[in-house]
């Protein structure tokens, strides 16, 4: 059951991301061309936070493994980011469509920090990373499959 609402490639986090999306566009239509919700700073700050977990979960980081790129190194792990942050954004942006307070939305915006903070420590390693060997070669037990050839 924990599956269904958790792993990184169930559909209740496909909906909640989606959701998010949608109630993200609804409040920049109604907070831009209708002026009948006002947007403020914890709005954007949410919606920055929602745009830069999600690009970074989009963006495929290891092209010479077409195949094997969804399931290896930080591309894993950002896919796993996207789990909290699509909740969590769902939640924040129907509660400002609901007409919440902005200060909830930046309070809820500095729970964001953390996660930033360790993918931006991976993304530093990703691009210092010299090595050859494919990405989760150890992890995965790949060098247990090349030994016994």
């Amino acid at each position: 059951m924990l599956r269904l609402f958790f792993h990184r490639s169930a559909p209740m986090v496909y909906l909640a991301n989606g959701l998010a999306l949608l109630l993200l566009l609804g409040l920049l239509y109604r907070g831009w061309w209708r002026s009948d919700i006002l947007l403020g700073w914890g709005t954007y700050i949410v919606a920055l936070w929602y745009l830069f977990f999600n690009t970074l979960n989009i963006i495929n980081w290891y092209p010479q493994y077409r195949l094997k790129s969804a399931k290896l190194g930080i591309r894993l792990h950002f896919q796993k980011t996207v789990v909290p942050v699509a909740y969590m954004c769902a939640a924040a942006f129907l509660f400002k469509y609901l007409g919440g307070s902005e200060w909830v939305l930046l309070a809820l915006g500095l729970l964001f920090l953390p996660m930033s903070y360790v993918a931006c420590i991976l993304l530093f390693f990703h691009f210092r990373d010299t090595s050859e060997l494919m990405p989760g070669y150890f992890s995965h037990n790949i060098y247990l499959k090349d030994e016994s050839q």
